[in-house]
């Protein structure tokens, strides 16, 4: 009986227009997750044994809250990070390096030394 008042009000309340967890299509007017949600009760309903429904269950909940893919976006954003301040390591390095060099001139300026230099 729990089951029964259990599914009722978790379909009752995916209805819900003003639920913020509810995305409605726009073509059929149903919550984005019904389809998974209507599988998952089919299978529940069907079954002696709860866990033969973990593929139907593990599908409805990744409808509604999406674990695996803010897992994965995660993963992708920590690894954008690494790479990013890889980078600016490699530049840190490069320009360190080109400062600390010494200028170069071109000759255009002279230089005190320079004069004494080119007339002995």
């Amino acid at each position: 009986m729990a089951l029964v008042w259990r599914s009722v009000f978790l379909v009752n309340l995916c209805k819900q227009a003003n639920s913020p967890h509810v995305i409605l299509h726009f073509n059929s007017g149903q919550p984005r997750c019904f389809a998974y949600w209507q599988e998952f009760q089919k299978c529940y309903a069907k079954t002696d044994s709860p866990k033969e429904c973990t593929l139907p269950a593990n599908d409805y909940l990744e409808c509604l809250h999406h674990p695996k893919e803010m897992a994965r976006a995660a993963i992708v954003q920590q690894e954008y990070a690494r790479q990013v301040e890889k980078a600016s390591k490699e530049n840190k390095k490069t320009a360190d390096a080109v400062a600390d060099s010494v200028t170069v001139g071109v000759g255009l300026i002279q230089r005190q030394g320079s004069e004494d230099s080119k007339s002995s």
